[in-house]
């Protein structure tokens, strides 16, 4: 091709690619001939409470938007706010170990209230030691399972075993002092 303009040879390069030109501070950008203007997308804020199914608020429970990274967390009144886009068919998932994981569809409604059921299975194979979850079969050591018990209860084993452990773990101070220390493990 000779003496053409720009537009020309540009049409006769770009002919059935399904792309277009335009001059931008002459700069040539091609981009996609029939392309779909940006829309932005619609978005919708839900709300909800999550549950166990005595009607005990559920802290800690995580809620994801199937298939992405969109997701919250329950607060201590079992409570949560979460914006998703605004489309119909969408899956929230809803998981708290101990608890069978729960899927949601999605059909217009804007406030969720969520039961969730506890997965015994789940529970029989996690030991929840005070700092970190170990599968049962892993587990080594002495365990004692302790099941709702009350913040009094839980206090006097505490103090019962801080006695009981006394001696095993009393030693003498390094210092120049000798005060005997006491450390608890």
């Amino acid at each position: 091709m000779q003496n053409c303009d720009l537009g020309q040879i540009m049409a006769v390069c770009l002919k059935n690619t399904g792309l277009w030109y335009r001059l931008e501070d002459n700069i040539i950008v091609i981009s996609p001939k029939f392309r779909q203007p940006d829309v932005p997308q619609k978005k919708i804020t839900l709300t909800g409470n999550v549950k166990d199914k005595e009607g005990r608020p559920l802290p800690g429970v995580t809620i994801l938007l199937k298939g992405s990274a969109v997701g919250v967390v329950s607060d201590v009144d079992g409570n949560f706010t979460l914006t998703v886009p605004e489309e119909s068919g969408l899956t929230l998932v809803f998981s708290f170990v101990g608890m069978k994981t729960q899927e949601v569809v999605l059909s217009g409604q804007q406030v969720l209230h969520i039961v969730m059921l506890e997965d015994v299975s789940q529970m029989e194979e996690v030991i929840v030691t005070g700092y970190q979850e170990v599968k049962k079969e892993k587990m080594t050591g002495a365990v004692t399972a302790a099941n709702r018990l009350s913040a009094e209860r839980v206090r006097s084993m505490a103090n019962r075993l801080r006695c009981s452990l006394w001696t095993v773990f009393r030693s003498k101070a390094l210092s120049k002092t000798s005060i005997p220390m006491t450390s608890l493990r």
